[in-house]
C-alpha cells in the first residue's frame, strides 16, 4: 500500500434529533381513544306517528346480544311496536315503556310448577324482553353450563332478570332455540311459518 495515501476512514454523520419529540416515560400509560358509542336504536313509535329512541343502555345491550345475526333493531320492535290490530286486547308490545324493574303492567297469565321447588308459583315475565320463569327455569334445567356463563345457576336467580343487560342475553338464548315465535307479543312478520 502507498504509505502516501491515507486510508479513508468514513466520518460518521451526527443524526438531527426530532424537534418537539419526548419519547414516553416508561411509566406512562399508552394512551387510549375511548370506544364511539353506537348511536342508540331507533323505531317507529307505538303509535305509528314518528319514531321512538331507545334508552341507550338497553340499545347497546340488544347490539351486543343481537347485532351479529342483525336482529338487533327487531328485538326492540318485539319489545315495543307490534301492530295494535295484530293481538286482540295486548296489541302494546312486550314492553313498550322499557321497563327493566318491577312494574305493575307486566303481562302474567296464570301459574307454573317451579321443577326446583315442586311448589306452583304464579307465571311472570321480568325485564327488557319479558323473560318467563318458567322459561328460565326450563333453561336452567336443560342447558346448565350455558346459563352458569352468564352466572344464572339457581332458580332464585330470575330476579337477576330485571338486570337489562342479563335479561337480553338470555332473551339471545331464546332466540336462537326458536326466534321471535316465542314472544307473544312479536309481530307476526318476525315469526317462522311452520
Amino acid at each position: 500500500m502507498n504509505p502516501n495515501l491515507k486510508q479513508l476512514i468514513p466520518t460518521p454523520v451526527p443524526t438531527p434529533s426530532p424537534r418537539g419529540y419526548l419519547p414516553a416515560s416508561p411509566t406512562s400509560p399508552p394512551m387510549q381513544t375511548p370506544a364511539p358509542t353506537p348511536a342508540p336504536i331507533q323505531i317507529p313509535s307505538a303509535s305509528g306517528k314518528g319514531i321512538t329512541t331507545l334508552p341507550q343502555n338497553l340499545s347497546n345491550s340488544l347490539l351486543t346480544s343481537f347485532d351479529d345475526v342483525g336482529e338487533a333493531t327487531r328485538a326492540a320492535q318485539v319489545m315495543h311496536h307490534p301492530p295494535q290490530s295484530q293481538i286482540k286486547g295486548y296489541g302494546t308490545g312486550e314492553n313498550t315503556q322499557f321497563q327493566t324493574g318491577p312494574t305493575p303492567t307486566d303481562f302474567n297469565s296464570g301459574s307454573i310448577i317451579n321443577p326446583f321447588t315442586g311448589l306452583a308459583e304464579k307465571s311472570e315475565d321480568r325485564g327488557a324482553l319479558r323473560i318467563n320463569n318458567g322459561t328460565f327455569y326450563d333453561l336452567l334445567r336443560r342447558k346448565p353450563k350455558t346459563m352458569e356463563a352468564l352466572g344464572l345457576t339457581s332458580y332464585r336467580d330470575f330476579d337477576k332478570m330485571y338486570d337489562p343487560e342479563l335479561n337480553i342475553r338470555v332473551a339471545r338464548i331464546i332466540f336462537d332455540e326458536g326466534g321471535w315465535n316465542r314472544w307473544y307479543g312479536a309481530p307476526s312478520a318476525y315469526k317462522i311459518k311452520p
